[in-house]
C-alpha cells in the first residue's frame, strides 16, 4: 500500500477514492463522492458529476478548523430536506453547499442537471485566497 501511495502522489490517491467510493454506492445513493478539506486545499481539485444522476457528495474534514465547500452557478435538486444546505450558514435551497465542523464529514444528496464546469471554494474568510478552490464538472 505505501509503494501505491508513493507511486499516486496525495491527489492521485484522492482521485482514487473517489472511483473506489463511487463504485461502492448503493443502488439507492447513485454515486458517491468525498472530497477530502485538508491544508486549505480540496481533494481531489477536479470533482465530476453524472449529469441527471443522484450523487451523494461528502465533505471529509481532516483539520482542525472548519471548512465548508460552495458551488457557484449550478443549481441542484436535493433529495431528502430540501430546504437543508447541508449546515452551511447562507445556502439557498438549491445550491450545492456544505459545512463540516473540525475533524468531521458533511454531505448531501442531489441530482444536477446542467452540465457544465463550476467554480467551488471554500467560503470561510481567507479560505479562498489560501488556495481552497476546485472545480465541480457535471457531464
Amino acid at each position: 500500500m505505501r509503494k501505491l501511495v508513493s507511486a499516486l502522489g496525495l491527489f492521485g490517491v484522492a482521485a482514487l477514492v473517489v472511483v473506489l467510493v463511487g463504485a461502492c454506492g448503493d443502488g439507492d445513493s447513485g454515486t458517491v463522492i468525498e472530497v477530502n478539506a485538508q491544508n486549505f486545499k480540496f481533494a481531489p481539485s477536479e470533482i465530476r458529476v453524472p449529469a441527471g444522476q443522484k450523487v451523494t457528495l461528502r465533505l471529509k474534514n481532516l483539520d482542525d478548523m472548519e471548512h465548508d465547500l460552495e458551488v457557484q452557478g449550478l443549481r441542484i435538486r436535493v433529495s431528502g430536506n430540501a430546504h437543508d444546505a447541508g449546515g452551511h450558514m447562507g445556502a439557498m435551497p438549491g445550491m450545492l453547499a456544505l459545512h463540516t465542523a473540525k475533524k468531521k464529514t458533511a454531505s448531501m444528496t442531489f441530482t444536477a442537471d446542467q452540465k457544465g464546469t463550476y467554480d467551488v471554494w471554500c467560503t470561510i474568510s481567507g479560505h479562498k485566497e489560501l488556495g481552497m478552490i476546485a472545480q465541480l464538472i457535471v457531464t
